[in-house]
């Protein structure tokens, strides 16, 4: 796949070196503003005209203007006018803040506590969600890290809708004042304003993300999922200020707007923003606080939310896995070149171009949009080549997509592109310059009724090609790149944020300067260029409005993905009841919401009515401009009414998800995040474009730039009358709820995710508590009795007994398609009890109930309880309560729950549906009749030892089986009942509905291609049975019709290792193409349930994935058992539990061809890998082992031993006799054992007792005296270590000082010390302290050595035993029964006394159930070196190739797990022992070195570079598949529902 050319430091710089370069460029531009004052003077112009001046003006003097007023009175109204409205803005902002903070801190507090809930406040690590082999940080740290996200996406989008309104009340007035100099200059001034604010708040937003994430990672580390499913708080923390923003400032602004515009335009025919309106202030307060603090949050949450979004997908996609930095980070990238897109494209719009005339305005802002969006792409090119690998993985819904990264750029780029068309086809539906908007106007000419009519319809009307934008771009993001595209394809809508965001601030500055100037009293040409600026804006304000709603719908669709998979949902289903309602529930929503804002607006409205039309009627003078209105009372009444009504649309939008998730569980959620968001961009689009056509009808009626405007009259004709009445409407629609519903739709699908963990642990309580009395019956063709818990066991008593286990097996009543029949399937399942076992058995034949009346039968209730877990009496498990009625059948009043049954802990909510017959049996079944529901007829192609084997359980259970093969199995297949044709042709005219391949993987090609597939039904499924997977879906892809199903299986067991049960054997398969008919699909559970009735584990898992757990398990094991075959392993007498696992490995694998092994190494490409880094293995521990070897000391242990020469002569004469035998006598003795109980046992008393002294007490030492002390010896021990305390515990007289044990005269001397070490303690002890007939016992691992030791510096008068118990504290901690305890007698004296204290000695271990196997130190050595060496050398080979558990784990893999967790626990000096100290571990090392060189040469010698050329060069789809398969480790199948936990 490859690595991202972009390196991750350099990521890591990009991202906030962009964020920085975009808050510096706002700063610039916010001092270009500053340099127009609001101080009188002519001294802005004494820098005179050398260098400032130019087309943007700073030095150029004021013009002097026609009304008389001079500059000092202007500047000075104007000043005067920007600080009441400033004022006014920042005191409602701070009074909303007030109750959105309580707000934010309950809420956050509510994050802590539902998600710390999941996992009950725990702080243990757990498994991951994705990926159940790894571990992640516990729930309570997600609940920490999501409320600190939270609280910092709260607190950034409240200061970036504070900051953007201060921006915009300080540039209206300057604005204003600019427009006199011209068209041109005001227009520059108010876009750097708007500037200011868009990059201020993309550019944070980006730097504050950026920031979290890094200071997140301190803690999460490579939990990256973890990570960044506590930062999905920061979009949520954004969108809920948002949408208080958005609500409060619209229910402000509008309120004001609509008194302003019903009393002082419509009813007292005075101007527009007219000083003497005394809701004038609030009106231009309300532009804002609504159009600029409320949208600044808004797109700041959409920002926020789109970029959670993608970061949550990536995190357990590839990116995620593998953890790369700059792919990861790839939606932050987008929004930072973004950034410096939007730099580049608004020196267009001030520097590179000039405004000279109206006309040129709208014109400009547009090439904003086109210039951004082209720039755009080629910079989401650039960076989809250098931050993205050339091919990676993206997760789907449990599986793992392969993308490349020109699709992904393609999805980032649909959704840029879809955005431009959907702000254009927006500005052809409200730009007054267009044909709808005009004949909307030209409608007012009969009433306001037919303007509501016309502006209704293009509402309407405008939604059909931005739908069709967002769900071609939805289509396209989805089908390259899932969820993840579709995530970075409204990443894509927003990437020019800063962009959208200063054309969006324009409008509303353009707005306030065109009042400002009014109230003012400036020339009427000012305020004619001040309403060209605010028409073009409410053009632009629209357009921004369209990307917000196009965005708001890509990302609430990605969210609402990665909330069904954080919820575990496997599937929404519509047609499910809870899916259903919760659809219908979320469609209303919108609707809801709306009315609730629209209402609002109107109470407040009515309010601010009644305020002018008193101050209008009560102050003297006010009409004639001789007196000043009372401003700040309309002021207070848009704040009190905006705070107060607020609350309950803000309640409806938070509290929707928790209600429902809590209360109707994640199913219903679910529908009602789908409901709402399908309606709610309806809804969005249409009244944010009906409101902006009819506001801009007006202007259109009111500029009169047209003979046609100008027929419809001037301002006060009855036409306009009836626009200003059309734009009251719109006002709360385009303003209010229009733009607060693209919140809505998203801020309940983030929240959703937030708290899905809490909502899929403890939701949908009412439904729990609705079914929590369990069992009804309701009357139908076929009853069905749903059972709402995991692991609930129901017996069902008839002729013969049978049991219902849920959790391991079942369904065994179920309904005939014909004739109203029911059958009990035949099958008998594992059973919890001892005694269920000997009270139940399988039913043959099956049973069979039929009838053609149906009864009716009343609902029936059955009480299900959980056992209490403290001391309380048991309650009935499960027990109907009327099965004694008459009106039930007789097979339902036969139902009864016997006591015998353990009772089970009741989980979870999946239902058991178990079909019961609502008919009376008959006396005479139809004998035609009585025949498994759904038998299958399946033809085995490929007959040999597997199709064999699978054919026997095929035909127990009823079905009918066919078989063909090259060779003749005709005999075999009658034996088994199967049908056996030669000839293909004959087999396939019997129209079977499986045919079951069973082929070897060599010739599997060849058979299938020589299938008559044209005798074959259309509809055949095909499943196959290899053990790698890619091949076969590739072959069968290719060469079957597409009418033919296909499902790629492998059951990971064979006839040997299943040949007692399949109970837990992995059975994978993917459903590679399965048509849509009800029969097919059910054809396809028959056929899978055929293994899940036979306890197999269920895994459904993609063929890649399958391939690489395979190349990590069964290559291996393979590879292993044949490398150790080729050693001849051998049983020995004294064979560990280690070397019997290596036994059965050789004897499992060793049965299996070489083509099957083969074809493991052929067709996967991962099994290469495997091999090569085996090789590596051996190669390090072999140096590892030689790096540690001393020459000289070798050669002092052998090179002088002639002796040990002999002795290994006779070893070989011994193995001779051992090997004859051993395949016959596993873990036997084939030397005779010495029968310590029958001699000893009778005979033991306190005189048997011995004191022995145990030199090396560490933890072979301390295990050794607990058996001794407990048997009545007396126990010494000595060591170099403390050991007093332990030694206290157990009851064993601890001495520091060897000569103080010496001196207490031990009758046995038992070393206990480490190989390496014994010489050296040996020679330290004090011999002259002891009884000189002291008995001298060592149990190290290898024997010659500590005899030769013992021989060479004990006196002669010493007797000597070397022994090898062989087990530890680990293999002998449930007892040492039936484990080998080697021993030699090396020197004994011939003193009865003596030979008894031996005795007693050995009888300590054969007292315990040792057995007990004499043998030489020779032989021992000999059969360590095949068995102890080799054990420990195959253990520390597959240790440093880093073997991890599968989800498809066969019993061999697992064989190899236990064997590396063995071994690696004991010290590496052990293991060098066994190599140092016995001459035979070379010859082993070398031989298992020429077996796997032997090996290796076997497969490569059948290699052929032009068969793995076809395979693997030519298939550009399969290598990614492959490549993928590298990569990630993770699987993903949790949406089977037989998925396996792996701890």
């Amino acid at each position: 796949m490859g690595a991202s050319i972009l390196p991750d430091l350099g990521a890591e710089i990009l991202i906030p070196v962009c964020a920085v370069i975009g808050i510096a460029f706002s700063l610039v531009q916010w001092v270009l503003v500053s340099k127009v004052k609001l101080s009188p003077g002519r001294d802005l112009g004494s820098s005179g005209n050398n260098g400032a001046g130019g087309k943007n003006g700073y030095a150029d003097y004021l013009i002097e203007e026609e009304e008389g007023l001079n500059d000092h009175n202007v500047v000075l109204k104007c000043a005067e006018i920007q600080s009441a409205i400033s004022e006014g803005a920042t005191s409602f902002l701070f009074t909303e803040y007030q109750y959105v903070g309580i707000f934010m801190v309950a809420f956050a507090i509510l994050i802590f506590l539902f998600l710390g809930s999941v996992e009950g406040f725990s702080t243990k690590s757990q498994p991951c969600t994705y990926d159940q082999s790894k571990m992640c940080k516990p729930a309570l740290a997600t609940a920490a890290f999501s409320t600190i996200s939270f609280l910092l996406g709260a607190v950034t989008s409240v200061v970036s809708g504070f900051l953007g309104m201060k921006i915009a009340t300080y540039a209206n007035a300057r604005t204003t004042l600019e427009a006199r100099k011209g068209v041109g200059k005001a227009f520059i001034t108010a876009f750097r304003s708007g500037a200011v604010m868009g990059f201020l708040l993309a550019a944070n937003g980006l730097l504050v993300l950026f920031i979290a994430i890094n200071l997140f990672k301190l803690y999460y580390g490579d939990d990256w999922g973890g990570l960044f499913e506590a930062i999905t708080g920061y979009g949520l923390g954004g969108s809920s200020m948002a949408l208080f923003g958005r609500v409060g400032g619209g229910i402000y602004t509008k309120a004001a707007d609509v008194g302003a515009d019903l009393v002082g335009k419509v009813e007292r025919n005075i101007p527009e923003d007219d000083p003497r309106n005394p809701a004038v202030i609030a009106d231009n307060v309300g532009d804002n606080v609504g159009d600029i603090a409320g949208m600044g949050s808004d797109l700041f949450g959409s920002y926020a939310e789109s970029s959670c979004a993608a970061l949550v997908v990536a995190s357990i996609s590839s990116f995620g896995i593998n953890h790369e930095l700059t792919p990861m980070l790839y939606p932050l990238i987008i929004s930072s070149v973004g950034i410096i897109v939007c730099l580049i494209t608004t020196l267009f719009a001030t520097d590179f171009f000039e405004i000279k005339a109206v006309k040129e305005i709208e014109p400009s802002l547009k090439r904003q949009l086109i210039i951004s969006t082209v720039l755009m792409t080629v910079g989401i090119g650039i960076v989809s080549w250098i931050a993205l690998p050339s091919s990676f993985t993206i997760f789907n819904f449990g599986e793992q997509k392969a993308v490349k990264n020109w699709q992904l750029f393609l999805c980032v780029a649909v959704g840029l592109w879809a955005g431009l068309i959907i702000g254009f086809v927006t500005e052809y539906y409200t730009s007054n310059a267009y044909s709808p908007v005009q004949d909307v106007a030209d409608s007012c000419r009969t009433g306001a009724a037919t303007n509501v009519i016309f502006g209704l319809a293009l509402g309407y009307k405008s939604c059909i090609i931005p739908i069709f934008a967002i769900a071609g771009s939805i289509f396209v993001s989805f089908s390259f790149a899932a969820m993840y595209g579709i995530a970075v394809a409204a990443l894509g809508m927003l990437s020019t944020i800063a962009t959208g965001l200063a054309i969006d601030a324009y409008g509303p500055i353009s707005d306030n300067a065109g009042g400002i100037a009014e109230m003012a009293g400036m020339n009427h040409r000012i305020r004619e260029r001040t309403d060209a600026l605010d028409a073009a804006g409410n053009t632009t304000a629209a357009i921004g409005k369209g990307f917000a709603i196009g965005s708001a719908a890509l990302v609430s669709l990605a969210l609402f993905g990665a909330f069904v998979s954080r919820a575990a949902i496997s599937t929404v289903d519509v047609l499910t009841p809870k899916v259903f309602i919760g659809l219908l529930v979320g469609a209303m929503l919108p609707y809801w919401f709306s009315a609730m804002t629209m209402k609002s607006v109107g109470s407040a409205a009515l309010k601010m009515v009644e305020e002018v039309r008193r101050q209008f009627n009560t102050i003297p003078g006010l009409m004639e401009g001789s007196a000043k209105p009372d401003y700040a009372t309309c002021v207070k009444i848009s704040t009190d009414a905006s705070i107060k009504e607020m609350i309950p649309p803000g309640a409806l939008v938070m509290l929707t998800p928790l209600v429902v998730g809590i209360f109707f569980g994640v199913e219903t959620l679910s529908g009602v995040l789908a409901g709402s968001l399908v309606s709610g961009v309806q809804i969005a689009i249409s009244a944010s474009n009906t409101g902006g056509a009819w506001d801009n009808a007006k202007k259109y009626i009111e500029a009169g730039a047209s003979e046609h405007a100008r027929a419809l009259g001037p301002k006060g004709s009855d036409a306009h009358k009836a626009a200003v009445i059309g734009d009251t409407i719109g006002d709360p629609l385009k303003d209010t709820s229009g733009p607060s519903l693209n919140i809505l739709i998203k801020l309940m699908a983030v929240e959703s995710l937030v708290f899905a963990p809490f909502f899929a642990t403890h939701g949908g309580l009412l439904f729990k508590i609705f079914v929590k009395s369990a069992v009804k019956i309701f009357p139908s063709k076929g009853l069905t009795m749903t059972l709402m818990y995991d692991e609930l066991m129901i017996m069902v008593n008839l002729e013969n007994s049978i049991i219902l286990d849920y959790n391991d097996k079942a369904w065994i009543i179920e309904h005939r398609r014909k004739k109203g029949a029911f059958l009990i399937r035949n099958y008998f399942p594992f059973l919890k009890t001892q005694e269920a076992k000997t009270s139940l058995r399988p039913l043959s034949p099956p049973i069979a109930i039929f009838g053609s009346k149906p009864q009716f039968l009343s609902a029936k209730l059955a009480m299900v309880s959980l056992p209490s877990l403290h001391q309380s009496p048991l309650k009935p498990s499960l027990v109907l309560l009327s099965s004694s009625s008459p009106s039930s059948p007789p097979f339902l009043q036969s139902l009864s729950f016997p006591s015998t049954t353990k009772r089970l802990p009741l989980r979870s909510s999946k239902p058991l549906h178990v079909k019961c017959s609502s008919t009376t049996p008959t006396s005479e079944p139809d004998p035609h009749l009585i025949r498994p529901v759904c038998i299958l007829k399946i033809a085995i192609i490929g007959f040999g030892n597997y199709g064999q084997f699978l054919a026997k359980t095929l035909v127990s259970q009823g079905h009918k089986v066919l078989a063909h093969s090259r060779s003749d199995y005709s005999h075999i297949a009658k034996k088994l009942g199967v049908s056996f044709f030669l000839n293909p042709h004959d087999l396939c005219e019997q129209h079977p509905e499986v045919i079951l391949f069973c082929t070897s993987i060599i010739s599997t090609e060849q058979v299938l291609k020589t299938l008559p597939l044209q005798r074959l039904k259309r509809s055949t499924l095909f499943v196959d049975v290899l053990s790698v997977k890619e091949f076969a879906k590739n072959l069968l892809l290719e060469v079957l019709p597409r009418d033919f199903d296909i499902i790629c299986s492998h059951p990971m067991f064979g006839p040997q290792s299943a040949k007692q049960s399949w109970k837990d054997l992995f059975f994978v398969y993917e459903k590679v193409r399965i048509g849509n008919e009800s029969s097919r699909v059910q054809r396809c559970e028959d056929f899978l349930g055929i293994f899940q009735c036979e306890g197999c584990k269920m895994v459904e898992m993609s063929c890649t994935e399958h391939d690489r757990f395979a190349a990590g398990s069964q290559f291996m094991t393979h590879t292993v058992g044949r490398v150790l075959d080729m050693l001849g392993l051998e049983s020995t007498p004294i064979n560990t539990k280690g070397y019997e696992t290596l036994l059965d490995l050789v004897e499992n694998t060793c049965g299996d061809s070489f083509d099957l092994y083969y074809g493991l190494f052929l067709y996967n490409r991962s099994a290469l890998e495997m091999l090569e880094r085996l090789d590596l293995a051996f190669d390090a521990l072999r140096n590892e082992l030689f790096g540690r070897l001393h020459r000289v000391v070798r050669k002092q242990l052998f090179e002088n031993g002639g002796k040990g020469k002999s002795l290994q002569d006779i070893s070989h004469q011994n193995g001779a006799a051992l090997a004859s035998s051993s395949n016959a006598l596993r873990s036997r003795d084939v030397v005779v054992p010495y029968e310590f109980k029958g001699k000893m046992s009778e005979s033991f008393d306190e005189s048997s007792k011995l004191k022995l002294a145990i030199v090396g007490f560490g933890n072979f030492g301390q295990f050794l005296a607990k058996t001794l002390t407990h048997q009545g010896h007396s126990v010494l021990a000595y060591s170099r270590s403390d050991y007093s305390d332990v030694a206290r515990k157990l009851g064993v007289s601890f001495f520091s000082d060897a000569n103080d044990l010496c001196e207490e005269h031990p009758e046995v001397i038992l070393l206990c010390t480490s190989i390496l070490s014994t010489e050296k303690v040996l020679k330290s002890l004090p011999l002259q302290r002891l009884k000189r007939s002291t008995l001298f016992v060592d149990v190290l691992s290898v024997k010659e050595f500590p005899k030769n030791l013992f021989l060479q510096h004990l006196p002669s008068d010493f007797d000597i035993l070397c022994t090898h118990p062989m087990f530890g504290p680990e293999s002998g901690k449930n007892g040492w029964n039936g484990l080998p305890f080697v021993f030699d007698k090396v020197r004994i004296g011939s003193d009865e006394r003596r030979v008894a204290r031996c005795n007693s000695f050995l009888d300590a271990f054969a007292r315990e159930g040792c057995r007990m196997v004499e043998m030489t130190c020779v032989e021992h050595d000999w059969h360590a070196a095949g068995s102890q060496f080799i054990t420990h050398t195959m253990g520390r080979v597959l240790e440093k190739l880093e073997l991890e558990s599968t989800p498809i784990n066969t019993k061999g893999y697992e064989t190899l797990l236990k064997l590396v967790e063995n071994t690696a626990g004991d010290s590496f000096e052990l293991y060098y022992g066994l190599f140092m100290y016995n001459v035979n571990a070379m010859e082993q090392l070398e031989r298992m070195d020429f077996a796997f060189e032997s090996l290796k040469k076997q497969l490569f010698g059948r290699l052929h570079g032009v068969l793995r050329k076809e395979l693997f060069g030519n298939s550009e789809k399969y290598e990614v598949l492959q490549e993928k398969s590298h990569e990630q480790n993770g699987a993903a199948f949790s949406s089977s529902p037989g998925s396996v936990k792996i701890s």
